[in-house]
């Protein structure tokens, strides 16, 4: 019987990070999955292949409905397990529609939202490839309030064209994103399909993501996994660190 892998995460969290690790511990002995490859800005964003899933096109001009989004999506290869990133959380739906399948959820707390705000909009907003990937010709700039004169400019930038100091406000007003998705609100539940691990274990304490991996996977990640934990880690915790002295944050 097939595992398939999902991993459910705030925007910032870590998730695609996390998942590359599941997924290269999983396939490495068996399909010699290639290394984590990082990004500019530290992201994992370009190692979702052999994830085996795919999202099929819907009508562009529909409401989205959240409740059914995660049933939309097709497993490419029956004969392989499939490693699912997500911002959707909702367990007994992800589990209905994945009857096999293992959950990560990442967690984490009030005293994270800064770092959580500073790393989602480098490696989204800020990052030119994943404008590319998204295929946002027709952009819609992140939300600022038209009823304050203090928004003006900013609202009508695109955010590669932002100035440290809009860098600084689009950051911290983007915490209420992060309040709204509602993970810090999360209480786990007793339950072996699901695991949780929390943000500041994800990107500060190696052995924590270790031990983590091997509890939802059932194997002991290789060396080479775990010196791209570590590099991860490290190039996170440097780039934070100069963001927030970059900034002024």
């Amino acid at each position: 019987m097939i595992t398939d892998y999902l991993v459910s995460y705030v925007n910032g969290g870590g998730g695609h990070f996390l998942m590359s690790v599941i997924k290269r511990t999983v396939l490495s002995r068996t399909f010699n999955y290639p290394s984590i490859k990082l990004g500019k800005f530290n992201d994992a964003h370009d190692n979702g292949k052999n994830s085996n899933f795919f999202f099929p096109a819907g009508n562009p001009s529909a409401k989205p409905d959240p409740t059914t989004e995660f049933f939309k999506i097709v497993r490419l290869n029956p004969g392989l397990p499939c490693f699912v990133p997500t911002h959707y959380h909702w367990p007994e739906k992800q589990l209905e529609r994945w009857p096999n399948a293992r959950l990560a959820v990442v967690l984490h707390k009030d005293e994270d939202l800064l770092d959580l705000s500073i790393n989602g909009f480098y490696k989204t907003e800020l990052t030119e490839d994943w404008h590319l990937r998204q295929r946002q010709t027709d952009y819609i700039p992140i939300y600022f309030s038209p009823h304050n004169v203090v928004y003006e400019e900013i609202r009508n930038k695109h955010p590669l064209n932002f100035s440290l100091e809009e860098i600084n406000v689009a950051i911290r007003s983007r915490i209420c994103m992060l309040i709204q998705a509602g993970y810090h609100f999360i209480k786990p539940v007793d339950d072996p399909r699901i695991f949780y691990i929390q943000y500041r274990d994800l990107i500060n304490d190696l052995d924590a993501v270790a031990d983590f991996t091997q509890r939802m996977t059932g194997q002991e990640p290789t060396e080479e996994v775990i010196n791209e934990i570590h590099k991860y880690q490290t190039n996170q915790q440097a780039f934070v660190a100069r963001v927030k002295q970059e900034l002024g944050l």
